[in-house]
């Protein structure tokens, strides 16, 4: 699977003739076209596009900040899309998965995941690694596994052959 993104995709794909390269090198491996989507002019003529040129899926929230906001434009693409599946991205969260599954979405990207304490005992008070202050070097972000687990089984109740996989 390839999963390609590029802001330089933007306006409704300005960008062909690069993506159909992009298809042509990946042969037959299922290509998922990222967030870029979110930046197009004209969404609908964007899907009419990346389904010509044979894109499996499309990861998006929807063109806004995070994917509940853009339930609307989600159901829309759903019920539009005639190939690639509509994959919901960006504040998805157990919390909210059964507004995506209500539209019709059958596919999910979440983090499922919080910071987790970093195991070091020496912290040199009044250094940083880093020059953010929302990051440091005495957390990392991990996934959590038991919430993964969750959000699988609770959208196995919906499709039952999400089990298998």
């Amino acid at each position: 699977m390839i999963h390609w993104s590029s802001s330089r995709f933007g306006a409704a794909l300005r960008c062909l003739p690069r993506m159909r390269e992009v298809m042509r090198l990946s042969g037959n491996m299922a290509v998922t076209f990222h967030r870029a989507f979110d930046m197009c002019q004209n969404p609908m003529v964007a899907l009419d596009q990346l389904t010509q040129l044979g894109v499996a899926r499309i990861l998006t929230s929807g063109q806004q900040q995070n994917a509940e906001l853009g339930l609307p434009l989600l159901r829309d693409l759903v019920q539009a899309s005639q190939g690639p599946v509509i994959m919901a991205g960006a504040g998805v969260r157990l919390s909210n998965l059964h507004k995506f599954v209500d539209i019709g979405i059958q596919e999910v990207h979440s983090s499922s995941g919080h910071a987790v304490p970093s195991t070091m005992r020496y912290r040199k008070a009044g250094v940083t690694m880093c020059s953010d202050n929302e990051f440091d070097e005495f957390s990392h972000y991990c996934v959590d596994g038991e919430m993964v687990e969750a959000m699988k089984n609770a959208l196995a109740l919906v499709d039952p052959l999400a089990q298998s996989a």
